[in-house]
């Protein structure tokens, strides 16, 4: 059960970044426009735009909301009230999740609708993108479980320098294998539907393994952790 002062932590964080979180879900359903526009450059401009959003917004959203708030000590307020360290941590990870996750479902959502009215495209996209979606979840986990865990914003930003690079890798590497590839090559979403390659499952598989992991390791943390701000 999530406590009176715990869903009024939450609604402050979700209040403080209503306005970052509208402005990056605004500007990924402009850029999702471009996919509509004819042409391969339209498309690979549209991808690194929205990747760029999904790799940019949660160490901001990590860092101002979690880190910085041990780094400033300005939550006074907050630990005067009637709740344990464990019970302000988990807040904190709702409020992110609940921020970070509505950028996500939302922006996949968009991306997956604007292919099927563009049918022009290839019958990969569809799947090529909830599986590079699926590599954002665990980046958001290792920098939130980073933060909590090395109260460091110095650490925090290397673990998503690090995330960062290992997801760009990952997208570089993903549609040149060559299955991914052949699969590219089998016409659009008008002629065959959407495809979905059995890489693409072992792919998706490891994705929900390690972020369960990763979850698992948050719970094990705010569970055990005694103090997170010091004053």
């Amino acid at each position: 059960m999530i406590s009176m002062t715990q869903k009024l932590i939450i609604q402050k964080d979700i209040q403080l970044f209503a306005k970052s979180v509208s402005i990056c879900i605004a500007s990924g359903l402009l850029f999702c426009g471009l996919f509509m526009l004819p042409g391969q450059f339209f498309i690979v401009l549209g991808s690194i735009l929205i990747i760029t959003i999904m790799l940019g917004y949660y160490p901001y959203l990590i860092t101002t909301c979690v880190t910085r708030e041990h780094k400033d000590k300005n939550t006074v307020f907050v630990m005067s009230l009637p709740i344990t360290t464990g019970q302000y941590l988990f807040s904190k990870i709702l409020s992110c999740a609940i921020l970070y996750g509505a950028c996500w479902i939302i922006l996949l959502s968009t991306v997956i609708c604007v292919f099927y009215l563009g049918g022009h495209l290839p019958a990969l996209m569809p799947s090529y993108y909830v599986v590079m979606f699926g590599l954002f979840i665990p980046a958001f986990l290792l920098t939130l479980l980073v933060a909590i865990l090395a109260e460091s914003e110095g650490w925090t930003i290397v673990s998503f320098i690090f995330s960062n690079i290992l997801v760009t890798l990952l997208v570089n590497v993903l549609p040149n294998l060559p299955a991914v590839q052949q699969a590219f090559g089998m016409g659009n979403l008008n002629d065959q539907g959407i495809l979905w390659p059995s890489i693409f499952t072992y792919i998706a598989l490891s994705e929900i393994i390690i972020s369960v992991m990763l979850a698992c390791a948050l719970f094990i943390v705010v569970k055990t952790k005694r103090q997170f701000i010091n004053f």
